[in-house]
Formats: C-alpha cells, structure tokens, sequence
C-alpha cells in the first residue's frame, strides 16, 4: 500500500500489437511508409536505410548509398536490430525524414515508435494492433479497421454486447471479411506495465516488460 501522501498509477500496453522491428523485412517497411503518403521512391530509400542498418551485409534494393565513412567522425552501421529509437538520429536518409531542423524528432518520428517495436517477436496481436499496422499487414480499409475496433471496444454495432477480443485469426472473419490476417496472432506477446508513483510535485516512472519465454 502506498505511504500516506502518494498515489500509484498503473498502466498496460499491449508491445506486441505493434510491428516487431527484428523480424521486419522491406516490404513491410515501405507499406508503412506509402500509408503515410511518403512517395515509393522515398519509401523504398527509407527501407534500405535502416535495413542497411539493421541487417549485416544488406544489400540495398534501390539508390541507398551510404557515406557513414565520411562523417566528422567515421562510424558504420552496426548490423543488428535498434537498440533505441535514438539511434534514428545517426542513420542517412533516416535523420533527414524523422527529425526537423531543429534536431528534435518530428511527428513522422513518434509514428515510427508508435507503430514499430524494438522488441522480438513472431506476429502483431490483431487485438491491440494500431490502425497503420492492420492497414501496412492486413491490407484492411478503413471499414474494416472501424469494424474490428468497435467489436474490440464494444462500441458502434456492437454496443449492446459489450467489449470482445478474438481467440484466434480466424475468428475475425466474421467480424471483417476477408484480408490478410495470416500474418497477425491473437495473443499477447509482449507486455509493457506502466508503474507511476505521484508525491506532491515528484514523479516516479518505472516500465516493465513480460514477454512469452524464448522471445526477447
């Protein structure tokens, strides 16, 4: 129980109904990319970008050359998955898109970190997945995006009935038709607690986070 004075907040975040940026390959990328109206031409170039980052020996699909051996101080891509979101910052073409003049991250950035995870796991749960993951994967509209988000809810339609959560993929069939579900799960993968402790103007923040055992 908290001590007199303070008050202690509790949160959870499905990880998983985000993308996972370990397992995430191109053609992902540049679907999320054009869904937020960024030109092919530009897409695919982000695409190479951080996979060249990301991936030992990558070889790029488009025009992508990096010059990370000219910089003040010479550095290269390490080859594995992000570590931190802040590490956009030092990747060619990626700086350029994710950060404004000023150097800060602009709201292309926060989309990528909403939408992507930096942790490792197989499929997005399709019940907590955010509308630019069900549009980039599933190739689902808007209808069917509203539809799955009322059942989830228990709003629109299915007000009477109350929230809902599917049990497995092929339980959403009735609810949106066809897609590309095959591509989503229905289950938690990772799990992140938000912990809040308030004592008078004094905040402190811890997160935690659960995974299924053999994932990271």
């Amino acid at each position: 129980k908290p001590a007199e004075g303070r008050t202690v907040e509790v949160t959870f975040e499905d990880e998983s109904g985000k993308i996972s940026l370990p397992n995430v390959d191109s053609q992902t990328l540049v679907a999320v990319f054009e869904q937020w109206e960024i030109p092919q031409t530009d897409a695919e170039k982000l695409a190479d970008a951080l996979l060249n980052w990301m991936k030992p020996n990558y070889a790029a699909q488009g025009t992508f050359t990096p010059d990370y051996d000219q910089a003040t101080l010479p550095y290269a891509p390490p080859g594995r998955s992000l570590r931190s979101f802040d590490e956009l910052a030092a990747i060619d073409v990626v700086k350029d898109t994710f950060y404004g003049e000023d150097g800060r991250p602009n709201e292309l950035w926060r989309r990528f970190t909403q939408t992507f995870s930096l942790l490792n796991y197989r499929q997005p749960n399709i019940n907590s997945a955010r509308p630019d993951v069900l549009a980039a994967l599933g190739s689902f509209d808007e209808s069917q995006t509203q539809h799955l988000s009322d059942y989830i809810n228990g709003t629109g339609t299915y007000a009477l009935k109350g929230p809902e959560y599917f049990r497995s993929v092929a339980e959403t069939a009735a609810v949106i038709g066809q897609g590309n579900q095959g591509v989503f799960g229905a289950q938690i993968s990772a799990l992140r607690i938000h912990i809040t402790v308030h004592e008078g103007r004094a905040l402190y923040r811890l997160n935690a986070v659960v995974t299924i055992p053999g994932q990271q």
